[in-house]
């Protein structure tokens, strides 16, 4: 969204990047860095960072929807395979549903 002079806001070239897989969403650590969250750590242990890569790869508290998401796109999440996950609209749309609705 792009924002007039008056400050009402009007669609732009690109999309929210809230809304985008893979960005800022409402991780702890994109939060912090706008001070709207006193810390960047995840909640399932305060020594890690709660980012994307994080809750993709190992927050334990996402650990039951992770499975249920490998399970259903038939990939394990893990660094290594995201090029294909993400070259997969299919899959990739199903990643960024997690993103968005399951963290």
């Amino acid at each position: 969204m792009l924002l007039t002079p008056g400050g009402a806001s009007v669609p732009g070239p690109q999309a929210d990047r809230n809304d985008v897989p893979g960005t800022h969403g409402g991780f702890s650590q994109y939060l912090f860095r706008f001070k709207l969250r006193y810390s960047p750590h995840c909640a399932c242990d305060p020594a890690k960072i709660q980012d994307v890569l994080h809750v993709l790869e190992d927050c334990d508290m996402f650990l039951r929807e992770r499975a249920a998401l490998e399970v259903e796109i038939d990939v394990l999440i893990v660094r290594q395979n995201f090029p294909g996950i993400l070259e997969d609209i299919t899959k990739e749309a199903k990643v960024s549903r997690f993103l968005r609705h399951g963290c």
